[in-house]
């Protein structure tokens, strides 16, 4: 069984204890913490499955404290949580969590591939994405159009920030985190796409 890693950024004092009880209910994963403000040294890097961020006062400070870690690790969702909703819903959170990250790993199919030597497992979404280009690039190719991978990226590009923007209630910054992109590169896109602010 392979081993997963959580790394949890807290500032609040009566968390980690918490957490890891859960945890350990819960699943093998295991877990690393660090107090929201510590310094990372180059020795504190590994490569994290999840990391969970808590912060009462700085989420600014706390982003930028944990990025300190994706600089050389590979790429891994960050989970930004009140203290206040990890309390009170704790095994809960983390159930629906770590649920879905085993299921996003999960292989959704096996198929086969038209030569019929080999066998491939294929992400749901791209074979999603891949029978709703087929009609459009028939008709795009019917009436002779031009410009398609420019075209469909802004198409995919508008509803995906919107989507998470949503997602985040509006938080720049933690939308710039989901999407792999930096703050400045996100506003840029919003005005170029016309993308309405709203809060929830």
């Amino acid at each position: 069984m392979i081993q997963r890693r959580v790394l949890f950024v807290h500032e609040d004092k009566e968390l980690p204890q918490l957490l890891e009880k859960e945890l350990s209910r819960i699943s093998s994963w295991s877990v690393a913490f660090e107090p929201f403000g510590r310094q990372p040294k180059p020795s504190d890097h590994h490569h994290y499955d999840l990391i969970i961020l808590e912060s009462k006062k700085g989420w600014i400070g706390a982003l930028q404290q944990v990025q300190f870690h994706q600089a050389t690790a590979y790429p891994f969702p960050i989970m930004a949580i009140p203290s206040g909703l990890l309390k009170k819903n704790c095994r809960r959170i983390l159930e629906t969590v770590l649920a879905l990250l085993e299921d996003s790993e999960r292989p959704t199919r096996v198929s086969s591939r038209q030569n019929g030597r080999a066998l491939s497992q294929d992400p749901l979404l791209e074979d999603f994405v891949e029978r709703k280009l087929k009609d459009f690039v028939k008709k795009s190719k019917a009436g002779q159009a031009r410009n398609l991978h420019t075209l469909l990226l802004k198409e995919v590009e508008k509803p995906l920030i919107s989507l998470t923007l949503k997602e985040t209630n509006g938080n720049q910054i933690q939308a710039a985190l989901m999407l792999g992109m930096n703050r400045n590169t996100l506003r840029k896109k919003i005005k170029e796409l016309k993308i309405s602010l709203k809060r929830n």
